[in-house]
């Protein structure tokens, strides 16, 4: 009896799935989406959210907008100055318009967005960027872009372990050389100052995106305390 019991449990689990707003983790991103598409006060339910198509949550210290997915009919997306690592849109196809500069993205994949026509995704930690399948974009920022990287003792990093990076798209190398896919900063390094005022070891580099007329320069930089 209480293996049936259990098997009939977890049978009932299969089939019970999370509401559209349990998909939302973070709670000031939560708070935000209740607060202006929460129309009856019960909570977010599948045609509230279907009938959003703009979301503007610019600088409220979000660390995450997981669950954007379920926002399927979004066109306008706005979330500069929050805290954000990364950033899922692939369940977007309609977005037009998005800012997500100044967050603390190391990555972004807008290969699933085709109708984009406003990219602004400055002052993030990005090192490549493939804008191939965006041939609707005519507006694009990009600039501001610079990663720590942790160098061994000869100053050598492996460029393999950047998330999308193709290094045969990079060039215009400055303050250091590649050979395959490893990055050797030179002695005499193009020099980057961090966001903490400090002296680092620099290079930086051209990024073709698959768009004709839209390269990007990023920059790597190390701490050379980190060698002593």
């Amino acid at each position: 009896m209480k293996i049936r019991s259990f098997l009939f449990s977890m049978l009932a689990l299969c089939f019970i799935g999370c509401t559209p707003e349990e998909e939302i983790i973070d709670d000031v991103f939560r708070a935000y989406l209740e607060t202006n598409f929460d129309t009856d006060g019960d909570g977010l339910d599948e045609a509230e959210i279907l009938a959003v198509d703009t979301i503007i949550c610019d600088r409220m210290g979000i660390y995450t907008l997981d669950g954007i997915d379920e926002f399927v009919n979004l066109r306008y997306l706005s979330c500069e100055g929050n805290k954000m690592l990364e950033l899922d849109l692939s369940g977007n196809p309609d977005l037009r318009y998005l800012n997500c500069s100044a967050n603390e993205l190391t990555g972004l994949d807008v290969s699933e967005n085709p109708e984009l026509e406003f990219l602004y995704c400055s002052e993030n930690h990005l090192t490549s960027l493939d804008l191939s399948n965006n041939l609707a974009l005519g507006v694009f920022d990009c600039h501001a872009q610079s990663l720590k990287v942790t160098v061994d003792a000869n100053r050598k990093f492996d460029l393999s372990q950047l998330p999308g990076f193709d290094v045969s798209r990079a060039y215009d190398w400055v303050g250091g050389t590649v050979d395959g896919t490893v990055l050797t900063f030179n002695r005499q390094n193009y020099y980057f100052v961090d966001i903490e005022g400090r002296l680092c070891g620099g290079a930086k580099y051209s990024y073709r995106t698959g768009l004709p007329g839209y390269g990007v320069a990023f920059t790597l930089y190390y701490d050379p305390r980190d060698l002593e």
